[in-house]
This record gives C-alpha cells, sequence and structure tokens, in this order.
C-alpha cells in the first residue's frame, strides 16, 4: 500500500510536469507514440511523449506519459527497472510486478482515473517488449476508475483501456 501511495504520488507530479509543458509541443516522429482505445475511441497521446525514469524513497521506476491535443493525459508507472518480454499485472502477486494506469480528461477540475482492481476480466496489464539504454516499447490494456460515485450504489465512473501501444525515447 505504501509503495502504491508513492507511485501515485509520484505520477501526480508527472502530470504536473505534462500540464506544465508547452502544449503546441507534438512529437512528429512516427516511433514516438502512446495510443490506446478509451471506451472504443482511438486517442493518442503525442504530445510530450516521453518515458523518465527516477527514484523516489530509494524506489526506483519508469513513468510512461503522453498528452493528447485535447489535453487527456495518460501515465504507465512500473516499479523498479523494466524488463524487455515481462507483463506486469494488477494480478501479480508482488506489488512491484504491479503497473499503475493513471488517466486524466482534460479541464481543471477532471477526475483522475486509476487502476480497477475490481475487475479480474479486464485488469491493468503492461507488457513491455523492446527495452534499450534510449527507448522502450510495448502494449498496454485495463479498465481504471475514478471520480465521484454516482447513483444509489455508489458505483464509480470507469473507463476501459483497449489496443493501448507506446513507442518511446527516455528523457535526458
Amino acid at each position: 500500500m505504501k509503495s502504491k501511495l508513492l507511485i501515485v504520488l509520484t505520477l501526480a507530479s508527472g502530470v504536473l510536469v505534462l500540464n506544465s509543458c508547452s502544449k503546441d509541443k507534438t512529437t512528429t516522429t512516427t516511433s514516438i507514440y502512446i495510443t490506446a482505445d478509451i471506451d472504443g475511441t482511438a486517442t493518442t497521446f503525442s504530445t510530450n511523449a516521453i518515458a523518465v525514469t527516477g527514484t523516489e524513497n530509494g524506489q526506483s521506476f519508469t513513468s510512461l506519459n503522453g498528452q493528447a491535443k485535447d489535453g487527456t493525459t495518460i501515465s504507465l508507472v512500473l516499479a523498479g527497472t523494466p524488463i524487455a518480454g515481462k507483463t506486469y499485472s494488477d494480478a501479480a502477486a508482488n506489488d512491484d510486478d504491479k503497473p499503475l494506469l493513471l488517466y486524466t480528461p482534460p479541464g481543471a477540475n477532471a477526475d483522475s482515473y486509476l487502476n480497477d482492481d475490481d475487475d479480474s476480466s479486464n485488469l491493468p496489464t503492461v507488457t513491455v517488449s523492446t527495452l534499450t539504454s534510449t527507448s522502450i516499447s510495448g502494449t498496454f490494456k485495463g479498465k481504471v476508475e475514478g471520480g465521484i460515485a454516482i447513483g444509489n450504489n455508489n458505483t464509480l465512473p470507469t473507463k476501459s483501456i483497449t489496443n493501448g501501444k507506446f513507442s518511446l525515447k527516455y528523457s535526458k
């Protein structure tokens, strides 16, 4: 739980960095991208798309971040040093093998969506396909939940993320 809180705080700082970057800086190289279908709608997060590594309280992480033209952001966080060929899944027993997905729609009052661990049929997963000293690529999917509970049953709104792909360069 402590490590998940640490990662959430790290993600929040990553989102702030993305939002503080120039909104008109779009990466035009086709090899740098994050794409996914959000509730069935194809979305490209190529503005400020980047992979960042860091250490917080002695725990290393890799954060994959991008922003869509409308200001929507997506971040995928992996604990530790990524491993090529490895699938990180919310079904993992070890917290360090669980990815963290963060989806934030545009707007100052937008609620962020995080991993939905309750739907075992669509748990968040991130697979690292290729890894070099300068780049990382792979796939991801999963259901995220967030916002304010709606209705009498206090259900949180959800977003389904499918067909996720990324190919990013590491920040220097």
